[in-house]
């Protein structure tokens, strides 16, 4: 059986995206070096953060062409996390709005990955 494990996104400043994860998920990271940051999270998966122009096989695509989408627990967090998002000045693209599969918010990353913070439809 073939388990997914990782998400890697290609950074060109591994630093200020660690920054940038640690404020969105609350977290630190289990690993950081100068061309990669590790979080592990409490489900297992692995989000990397790879310095582009460390890549190999050298990498061809730019951010924001798929979304991580990060589930929240309780249906007033993606209000709450909004508003404390929005106060540190991050890049939020979509506030918060109720969609088919629930409550959500888009933001995006220093490198213009898109994550998406969600509190699923019952």
């Amino acid at each position: 059986m073939a388990i997914p494990s990782h998400v890697l996104l290609y950074v060109d400043d591994p630093d200020a995206s660690a920054t940038f994860y640690q404020t969105v998920l609350g977290d630190l990271p289990v690993r950081s070096d100068p061309s990669f940051v590790l979080f592990e999270q409490p489900t297992g998966l692995r989000l990397g953060l790879w310095a582009r122009h460390s890549v190999q096989p050298e990498a061809t695509i730019a951010g924001g062409g798929a979304e991580l989408v990060i589930v929240l627990d309780d249906e007033d967090a993606v209000d709450e996390r909004y508003h404390a998002l929005q106060q540190l000045g991050l890049c939020i693209i979509q506030p918060p709005q109720d969609m088919t599969y629930g409550r959500s918010m888009v933001l995006l990353d220093p490198d213009g990955h898109r994550i998406r913070l969600l509190e699923p439809a019952g």
